[in-house]
């Protein structure tokens, strides 16, 4: 089953029609063939028990909740709005105004305004080409247009089966039931109808040409009660609310929301209030535009939602959040503002996905707020408040179950090769800016996060606009843009490096997937920092980057991604300046990685000669950082490596001289890292020195605890001869079978015979 959303269902049943004609006239007639548009339940699910496989498409989403796992027919479930398996966007309006031109439109400036119009309602479309468009004019739409029309413009959508939608219908249209019940079937069985039914539900045929159509014959008194149900209805609270987040989706499935309003009226008065906010700066018979209305009446919906500091008023209308955005982009913006006012108590309830609560079944009311600044960021003029608005949610955001965060809205919005807003270069680099100055911590990463990735990027879209022209028709970024816009933000990130060398390390991670003039200027500017680098511990963190872009290219020469040598040469030069001169810092590198690059050798080529070459390297490290450092140097080695396996076994080959210091390592009391160092010198000096050695060393030191006594027959790995000799005494054996780990069938059976001595 897949969902295909977009501006009305009948649009969408068109173009699902238009495709299976064009697959028909291409010779491919199992499409067309196959497809039945279906209004009629139990035709529904007859159809759904047909032997054979079907294309269904249902008129009513409801419909769906029939299709069973083992369903054989592809299913096209049409719904309205965003958010579909495929999503049918708007038209091209270039396109749109260049085929008309090519059909014969030569008036540059109507096929323009044509080409909008299609973008915005095709229905609209089809009605403004026509020879005659007053006889495509719906008889709805002619002369006088009646109360009751306008109250059911306004509503959009509602629930027969609810009998607060069918008050507040009441109210809008001044209609008695029987009234309301007689006037929506004559609409909806009209050639040209205003009004579809499906199941209880009843909505607008094409509301975006409804609105195109009707907007002007509006009043004052029609807003003003369409003020009044708006605020009543979608600033019902919402009882669910009261109930534990973990139990709240199966009490709901079962008692329902306990809501006087269905989602529909409450869907459907957000969409008019976003129609309204777009489509009503003119043509509308009151003094004030549409857009003041919409405009005061989010006001009202949001302030109302502020007053309470729980969150509840903003977590009872989160779902149309997005379409208020849209109705009123400056009141959504000043509302969220406000909710971050202080120590922003109302912003920080936004977030309720906490590592306590259930990924699965918990909802959080903030993804609905970041779905309308991604939306208002579309527009270049709300674009600049819409991103520090989620600066600052950024800086409040606990961090959750859910994977929309602030930080990746700003990043989906900011991504040089998929900018998602309408914003130039221009402006988003002196946006950027701005975020370096007010919030330089979280700038830094922002920056990092868009220069390019050694493997490409995912980039997941943002919300869009579903009836806002903002969003543009078409978003590919020329390659000089996207690498000059690279390069300006690489600039601010090298500026806000300064003596930081943690950043400067960050930048070196990011250094070979840029251009060469890119990493130029990396090159040029830390040779200027070098001076200034005066830590040890820094000078040697910065070492290790670079000196493993050197080694990653080097290992791999051939691959695409690899930088040619004569770069690699310029990186060369760049960390003789940075060698560190202690030992330590020199060798840890190897002890970073179980398979690190080394000169002369590829695990690649041959295995057994890369193995032999990285041990000897390790053991010379090890000697080396020995007769410098002493022991001590070596134990902090362990704490700083992700291999410290590697330094204990290297210790015991290179120098097997500290028995007695790394028996002392072998007792509980010592720490984890001690033990470690000591459990592989000594393992690796019984591979060395075998049986003689440890008989010797068990037999010269009676003063070894029987854990330390097991321990060391343990890491001898020699079984069973180990098992043999802890026998020899009780309390020894019982440490041993206690600790053993059987890396064989063969010790899984000895260990079974020895479980019960360890009751």
């Amino acid at each position: 089953m897949t969902t295909v959303s977009g501006s009305s269902v009948e649009e969408i049943c068109a173009f699902i029609a238009a495709f299976a004609v064009k697959c028909d006239d291409e010779g491919d007639d199992g499409v067309l063939s196959r497809l039945v548009f279906v209004e009629d339940p139990t035709t529904w699910r007859g159809l759904l028990r047909a032997p054979h496989p079907e294309i269904l498409v249902p008129l009513d989403p409801s419909f769906a909740d029939d299709v069973g796992s083992g369903n054989i027919h592809a299913v096209l479930v049409p719904t309205d709005g965003q958010g579909g398996d495929i999503s049918l966007g708007p038209v091209d309006s270039q396109a749109v105004a260049e085929s008309l031109r090519t059909s014969g439109v030569s008036d540059l400036r109507r096929s323009e305004q044509l080409g909008k119009l299609a973008r915005r309602s095709l229905s609209a479309f089809r009605r403004r080409i026509a020879s005659k468009p007053a006889l495509h004019q719906p008889r709805w739409a002619k002369g006088a247009v009646h109360r009751d029309v306008k109250g059911f413009l306004l509503a959009g959508r509602w629930n027969d089966a609810s009998d607060g939608d069918r008050s507040q219908l009441k109210f809008l249209t001044g209609l008695s039931d029987d009234g309301l019940h007689n006037r929506v079937s004559d609409l909806a069985l009209a050639d040209d109808p205003f009004i579809t039914g499906l199941g209880s539900t009843w909505s607008l045929v094409s509301p975006v040409d409804a609105w195109l159509l009707l907007k002007s014959s509006l009043q004052e008194e029609d807003f003003k009660r369409f003020e009044t149900v708006a605020v009543t209805v979608l600033g019902e609270g919402d009882p669910t609310l009261d109930i534990d987040p973990g139990e709240r989706w199966w009490r709901t499935s079962i008692s329902g929301t306990g809501k006087k309003y269905s989602p529909q009226l409450t869907r459907g008065l957000a969409r008019s209030l976003a129609l309204l906010g777009t489509l009503g700066n003119d043509d509308v018979g009151t003094v004030h535009s549409g857009a003041d209305w919409a405009s005061s009446i989010v006001r009202t919906l949001l302030a109302a939602a502020n007053s309470d500091e729980s969150g509840r008023g903003w977590a009872s209308i989160a779902g149309q959040l997005p379409l208020l955005a849209e109705a009123a982009p400056g009141a959504f913006l000043d509302a969220v503002e406000e909710a971050l006012i202080g120590n922003a108590v109302v912003a920080r309830a936004f977030f309720s996905d906490g590592p306590d609560s259930h990924p699965l079944t918990t909802s959080s009311m903030h993804t609905h707020v970041l779905w309308g600044l991604e939306t208002t960021a579309w527009s270049s003029e709300y674009f600049s408040q819409s991103v520090d608005l989620l600066c600052k949610l950024d800086l409040v955001d606990p961090g959750g179950q859910q994977a929309n965060r602030p930080a990746n809205s700003l990043l989906n919005i900011l991504r040089p090769w998929h900018p998602d807003t309408a914003a130039s270069p221009g402006s988003r680099l002196m946006v950027f800016d701005n975020i370096r100055k007010n919030y330089p911590d979280r700038a830094w990463k922002l920056g990092l996060a868009l220069l390019p990735e050694a493997h490409g990027s995912v980039h997941f879209p943002t919300r869009s606009p579903e009836y806002r022209e903002w969003k543009p028709d078409k978003t590919s970024v020329p390659a000089a843009e996207y690498w000059g816009f690279i390069a300006e933000v690489l600039n601010r990130c090298i500026q806000d490096a300064g003596n930081d060398w943690d950043r400067w390390a960050e930048i070196f991670d990011r250094y070979a997937n840029l251009a060469p003039s890119d990493r130029e200027k990396i090159r040029a500017s830390f040779q200027g920092q070098i001076p200034n680098l005066t830590s040890g511990s820094d000078r040697a963190k910065l070492w290790s980057h670079v000196r493993k872009v050197i080694a990653d290219h080097r290992e791999f020469p051939e691959a695409a991604w690899s930088l040619p040598e004569e770069e690699i040469v310029k990186l060369d030069d760049l960390i003789e300046k940075l060698a560190p001169p202690e030992p330590h810092a020199q060798h840890e590198w190897l002890f970073q990685d179980w398979s690190p690059h080394l000169e002369g050798a590829r695990i690649l080529d041959n295995y057994d000669t890369y193995e032999a070459l990285l041990e000897q390297k390790r053991e010379e490290a090890i000697a080396s950082i020995v007769d410098s450092e002493g022991l001590t140097q070596i134990s902090q080695l362990v704490s700083n490596v992700r291999v410290p396996e590697a330094v204990g076994w290297s210790l015991g080959g290179a120098r097997p001289i500290f028995d007695d210091e790394l028996l002392e390592s072998l007792k509980l009391s010592a720490s984890a890292a001690e033990r470690q160092l000591a459990e592989r010198y000594f393992a690796r000096r019984f591979v060395d020195e075998g049986w003689d050695w440890l008989e010797g060393l068990l037999t010269k030191r009676p003063e070894l605890s029987a854990y330390q006594r097991a321990l060391l027959l343990l890491l001898s790995r020699d079984f069973p001869r180990s098992a043999d000799t802890a026998e020899q005494d009780a309390e020894v054996a019982k440490v041993f079978w206690s600790h053993f780990s059987p890396p064989t069938a063969w010790g899984i059976t000895l260990f079974s015979l020895n479980v019960p001595r360890l009751g």
